[in-house]
């Protein structure tokens, strides 16, 4: 009898674990207010923002870096590390990442929870800590190189939403997000922070930022756009 009843408390610590990485595991998955929902089988609608701020963030020499390996291992080592270190820097910020694929990241502040207008400046703090952050790396590959960040944001209205059932995926829709993806694309040097004319604009009034204007950008499909690089944070506050 007391074998069962020791097996049964084993089982039962074992089953409660389990069940918390599973908790765990969603909660890094999605914000934290659509992870309560998601695990309380409640139906996640799809909502709309009138203003939040999206960041491309890409590896400038990606390419080079993985030549630079001399094993898979190696390969898998050094990616961990730029994406970790990536990672940590998001969590500094009022910001959610959406996904990593290869050489890139996306974030999003001021979704699904809105915080007024600092959407803007908690995506710029980030681009620029992490530029910075990363400048000090140096990679654990056979000509232990650095690692340079671009950065592509974008301030407007998005949609949000679950898509998908067995493997559902938080995703953000509308033009913020392509014109943040322009921005990357069409970023000069590979370490700007490339900004649209909204995302710029607003950094402009809220004070404490260097930034570049950029007349006449040729950007696909959106044609000529006046743009802003931010170069670096200024003496003056920050509101």
């Amino acid at each position: 009898m007391m074998s069962i009843s020791s097996n049964l408390v084993k089982q039962t610590k074992t089953l409660t674990k389990e069940k918390n990485k599973r908790l765990a595991m969603v909660k890094e998955m999605y914000p934290a207010s659509v992870a309560e929902k998601l695990l309380t089988d409640t139906v996640v609608a799809p909502e709309s923002f009138d203003l939040a701020t999206v960041c491309f963030c890409v590896v400038s020499d990606f390419e080079a870096i993985l030549e630079a390996c001399t094993t898979t291992s190696e390969i898998i080592d050094v990616v961990n590390a730029i994406f970790e270190h990536m990672d940590d820097e998001f969590l500094k910020h009022d910001m959610f990442k959406l996904e990593t694929l290869e050489n890139m990241s996306l974030v999003v502040s001021g979704v699904p929870v809105t915080n007024g207008t600092n959407h803007v400046t908690e995506v710029a703090n980030m681009c620029l800590g992490l530029r910075e952050r990363m400048s000090l790396v140096h990679l654990q590959t056979p000509v232990r190189q650095g690692v340079r960040l671009k950065f592509g944001v974008c301030t407007g209205p998005v949609v949000a939403g679950i898509v998908g059932s067995r493997m559902p995926r938080y995703l953000l829709f509308g033009d913020t997000v392509n014109i943040a993806s322009r921005m990357q694309s069409v970023c000069p040097g590979a370490l700007g922070i490339h900004l649209d004319p909204k995302a710029g604009e607003m950094l402009a009034q809220k004070g404490g930022y260097v930034l570049e204007k950029r007349t006449g950008v040729e950007v696909k499909g959106r044609g000529l756009m006046d743009t802003y690089l931010l170069i670096s944070m200024s003496q003056l506050k920050v509101h």
